[in-house]
């Protein structure tokens, strides 16, 4: 067992995504609510969902994994999805520069779920909410790292966006059980933060926003068909990004595509 408030943990050689197969069983009542949290992981996924209709390409030297707990036992509602994904962003890095001190500072939040340097894509979240056979939700936080995947196979988006971290390091600094480490790490690191989320005064959010990546930057925010194109101004106490409209006025964001960059219609 990974930690020791993990009650379950199920591994696969291979799977189509973590984050279905975990919705699958708790939908169907297979998974008994005593047995959670619980974590799903696999050395292979085939069919990672990233956001929306996007895919997560992953092999063997990828970390992906799923994390399932219910809301009520965190003191978590069920409207706290872009705070927890920030939290998990957050905690994945400093499980990445406690395990690799190179990359102390280099590595930072693409709001609302990306981890990134500037080399590229790190790895991505994706927090859900889904409801079982009597109606009790369950959080789903799907995670996927770029350990040492080889991305040259990837398909084209993938290659030209992504980075995996045993590239951004020198040999001597990688380790051959990275993947293993770093889920270990961060599901040990995790409950802390967990608990800092659910209770509002704790803060948690302002010493979060040194690894924000977007604060200064042109954005286009891109929300169905509607765009807001401006400056991205950092996170509210709330975990919505802050956009200074060029055409005037501010608005938060709390969903949707971000690009860098003012996007055309």
């Amino acid at each position: 067992m990974p930690a020791a408030w993990i009650r379950r943990h199920d591994r696969f050689a291979e799977l189509d995504s973590t984050s279905s197969h975990l919705a699958r069983i708790w939908r169907a009542g297979e998974l008994p609510p005593h047995e959670t949290p619980i974590v799903v992981s696999t050395d292979r996924q085939t069919a990672g969902r990233g956001r929306g209709e996007n895919r997560w390409f992953s092999d063997s030297g990828s970390l992906t994994f799923t994390l399932g707990i219910r809301p009520a036992e965190f003191g978590l509602g069920l409207a706290e999805v872009v705070p927890i994904g920030l939290l998990t962003a957050c905690s994945l890095i400093e499980s990445i520069e406690a395990l690799f001190p190179p990359l102390l500072g280099q590595v930072g939040i693409r709001w609302p779920n990306d981890i990134e340097c500037d080399a590229g894509k790190i790895g991505g979240i994706l927090p859900e909410f889904i409801h079982g056979p009597d109606h009790q939700p369950l959080l789903l936080v799907g995670i996927g790292i770029n350990v040492s995947t080889d991305l040259t196979s990837s398909p084209a988006d993938a290659r030209r966006i992504g980075i995996a971290l045993a590239d951004l390091l020198p040999p001597h600094a990688h380790r051959s059980d990275a993947r293993e480490t770093l889920l270990a790490h961060f599901l040990e690191s995790f409950p802390p933060g967990l608990k800092r989320l659910a209770d509002p005064d704790s803060g948690w959010i302002a010493a979060a926003r040194r690894h924000d990546r977007l604060a200064g930057t042109a954005i286009t925010a891109r929300q169905g068909e509607d765009l807001i194109r401006g400056l991205a101004q950092g996170w509210d106490d709330d975990g919505r990004l802050i956009v200074a409209c060029e055409t005037g006025g501010t608005v938060r964001v709390s969903s949707g595509q971000i690009l860098r960059g003012h996007a055309q219609a």
